[in-house]
Order: structure tokens, then C-alpha cells, then sequence
């Protein structure tokens, strides 16, 4: 009786395991898929960038501006392509370790920002 019930139990935790296995393989292909798609949007915002800067009549300062925020942006879009969740988050890590200071500025800029989208009438 003994074995059939640890049997049963040993039977349930490999289901189970197998249950988390596919559910952090779909995680993965979700985040993989995300990070192609934010890639993709910061190339058309790019591209959108150059176009506009150049059909404007502005100044050349501005344009060499709004190139420079273009290339910002395909640069960008390459690393989200280029590297995982785990690498991208590490790489965050060692930012906030190497910038402090400005890491909890930027912190509490956001969150001031993000309270005042979620508090307004």
C-alpha cells in the first residue's frame, strides 16, 4: 500500500514537473517573440524619426539631433534583438552597481511619473 502511495506521489511530482518545463518554455518563446517585436518598433520609430527629420524645414542642429536619436534607436533595437531577458537584466544589474546615484534618480523619476499616469482623473 506504502509503495503504491509513494508511487502515485513520485508519478504526480514528475507531472507536475513537466507541467512547469512547458510553461517556462512557453515564458521564454512569449519573451523571444516580445523582444522581436519592441526590436522591430524601435526600428519604424527610427526610420520614422529620419523621415520626419528630413522632410523638415528645420535647422541643421536639429536634424543632426534627431539623426543621432535615430541611431540611438537602431542601436537599441539591435541589442533587444541580440540578447536574452537574463543578459539584458544582468547588463541592468551592473549598470545600477556602477551608477547609483543616478540609477535611484531615474528610479524615483519613474515612479514619479508612473503615480501621476495612475492617479489622474
Amino acid at each position: 500500500m506504502a509503495d503504491r502511495v509513494m508511487g502515485a506521489a513520485a508519478n504526480v511530482a514528475d507531472q507536475v514537473a513537466q507541467a512547469s518545463r512547458n510553461v517556462a518554455d512557453m515564458a521564454v518563446d512569449q519573451l523571444d517573440n516580445g523582444r522581436r517585436v519592441a526590436a522591430g518598433g524601435l526600428d519604424t520609430a527610427a526610420s520614422a524619426l529620419r523621415d520626419t527629420a528630413g522632410q523638415a524645414a528645420a535647422s541643421e542642429r536639429l536634424n543632426a539631433f534627431a539623426q543621432a536619436a535615430a541611431d540611438r534607436l537602431n542601436t537599441t533595437a539591435d541589442y533587444v534583438r541580440k540578447n536574452d531577458a537574463n543578459q539584458m537584466l544582468d547588463d541592468v544589474t551592473q549598470l545600477v552597481k556602477d551608477n547609483p546615484k543616478a540609477s535611484l534618480l531615474i528610479a524615483v523619476a519613474c515612479g514619479f511619473i508612473i503615480g501621476r499616469a495612475v492617479t489622474r482623473d
